[in-house]
């Protein structure tokens, strides 16, 4: 189909050292939100801001 996104996903492994697990555990509980869905909020609010600084 034309004009069709196709969402796709990558596995990965990612090292933290504790302190960064920790709070990044904390802020998912907190947003109810896994720590997977945690880091893609993140990432996808650094991206935004990055395009905004880009522009």
């Amino acid at each position: 189909m034309k004009g069709r996104r196709v969402n796709t996903e990558l596995k990965t492994t990612l090292r933290l050292p504790d302190a960064v697990h920790a709070w990044l555990k904390d802020r998912a509980k907190s947003n109810r939100r896994s720590a997977n869905g945690e880091i893609v909020v993140i990432l996808e609010r650094a991206m935004s801001s990055d395009r905004q600084t880009d522009a």
